[in-house]
């Protein structure tokens, strides 16, 4: 599976969970640079607050992401290093501390990397540009199903008595659909 680039801050990521990543560490003050260096044929993600080496994988168990150490044992880095998910309560390695509001913060990080109409160059523009819901002016357009009917329901013998035109064979002709 391929992540969806998107860019934030200017700066393309190679999928929609780095780029929530790098909002959700702006939103709580930390310091990250992005594929900062080359490790022995690895690139990792995010440098954190100048120390700690951050993968970002979309992945949503521990167990999805231990399959993703090897490579950072391999690539020679001798600092501490996470492994992130694709939420912050989903993390291997030295944790990165989450706030109590993480969740908020979180789901900000998500509105804030949406996908975006061509043209829109973020997500403010995008919410200025979708009119507002009346729910008055739509509820007096558009009659609620629950209402009771205004007209009596037919009995079953006025369903049952229609019958088919016929052709000048007497034989019934099939009814035609719209095109």
């Amino acid at each position: 599976m391929h992540g969806i680039p998107t860019v934030y801050k200017g700066i393309q990521f190679r999928s929609r969970t780095e780029a929530k990543w790098a909002v959700f560490f702006d939103l709580t003050k930390r310091t990250w640079l992005y594929e900062w260096t080359d490790l022995a044929g690895y690139i990792p993600d995010f440098l954190v607050d100048g120390v700690l080496l951050a993968e970002v994988k979309a992945c949503g168990t521990l167990n999805e992401l231990m399959e993703h150490v090897a490579k950072i044992e391999k690539s020679g880095w001798k600092g501490p290093w996470v492994l992130l998910g694709s939420h912050p309560s989903i993390q291997l390695g030295t944790r990165i501390s989450i706030p109590d509001n993480a969740e908020d913060l979180w789901a900000e990080a998500c509105n804030m990397t949406r996908w975006l109409p061509k043209g829109m160059a973020s997500q403010a523009e995008y919410a200025s540009a979708i009119p507002s819901f009346d729910a008055e002016q739509f509820r007096s357009k558009v009659p609620l199903a629950l209402e009771p009917p205004t007209a009596p329901r037919p009995t079953l013998p006025e369903l049952v008595t229609y019958r088919l035109p016929m052709s000048p064979k007497s034989e019934p002709t099939p009814p035609r659909l719209p095109v």
